[in-house]
């Protein structure tokens, strides 16, 4: 029963997931840090999320129970880094793991970041340099230090 309640939340978040991925981009035809067509031109924080696809396959290779541990502890971490992204009014964009975005630089370049092998990665941009992987560990003060912010 417990099994079967964990594995109900998992595809609800990722629903809920997906439809905040289509609101994120364009809202009433305003863009959110982006562009329909992948290319991010402002600051933001991107989380990357697995397609339901590759959560099945996950499923099977590393096994219900240890599937689930490793997506309770990155819904943890991604919903401790967006609790803290919500505090400093940072954008963000929540997009499953195919395909690929593309940030214009300040030099007018674009970067090319492949997402389809990115299971539950946050990104940073600053609207400057290349984005930036985060992780759990000192998330503020890699926040702070890449976007830039004085504290």
């Amino acid at each position: 029963m417990n099994k079967l309640i964990k594995i109900s939340l998992l595809f609800f978040t990722l629903t809920i997931s997906q439809l905040t991925n289509a609101q994120n981009v364009s809202v009433n035809g305003t863009t959110i840090g982006g562009t329909p067509s992948n290319e991010i031109l402002k600051p933001c924080a991107i989380i990357i999320s697995p397609t339901k696809k590759e959560v099945k396959q996950l499923t099977k290779t590393e096994g219900g129970d240890s599937m689930q541990t490793n997506n309770d502890n990155a819904n943890l971490f991604i919903e401790i880094i967006k609790k803290y992204l919500a505090s400093t009014d940072t954008p963000v964009i929540e997009r499953e793991a195919k395909g690929e975005l593309k940030f214009k630089l300040i030099d007018d370049t674009i970067y090319i970041l492949p997402i389809d092998k990115l299971y539950w990665d946050v990104f940073l941009f600053n609207g400057e340099s290349v984005p930036i992987k985060v992780t759990a560990a000192d998330f503020e003060k890699q926040y702070i230090k890449y976007m830039k912010i004085e504290k």
